[in-house]
């Protein structure tokens, strides 16, 4: 996370108005949960599940939302193809996130 700071407080200086993409490492969604997983002390293996399932949990989410007139800012039913998705960031720093991982869910 350091590094992305760092880049963000370098391209607000220069103040070019460009867009820059910032990411020192690209993770699977797959790979972060492992990841968690571990900083936390709780290494296991973590299971994809299959996008049919994804689509329809997240329709029921949106659906059991207006049913109970709630608004979360955003419709659940739209993010399953977002959350199947690798979107990732070219280039990377190379550096891991490994550190800002533990910072964040240490045990």
């Amino acid at each position: 996370m350091r590094s992305v700071a760092d880049l963000t407080v370098d391209a607000l200086e220069q103040a070019g108005g460009a867009d820059l993409p910032i990411a020192d490492e690209n993770l699977t969604w797959h790979e972060m949960l492992t990841r968690i997983a571990a900083a936390v002390g709780r290494p296991r293996p973590v299971r994809r599940l299959p996008a049919a399932a994804v689509h329809a949990a997240l329709r029921t989410g949106g659906a059991l939302q207006s049913l109970r007139g709630k608004e979360s800012g955003a419709n659940p039913s739209h993010l399953a193809p977002l959350m199947l998705a690798d979107e990732f960031v070219e280039p990377t720093t190379g550096r891991s996130v490994d550190d800002a991982i533990r910072a964040t869910f240490s045990r």
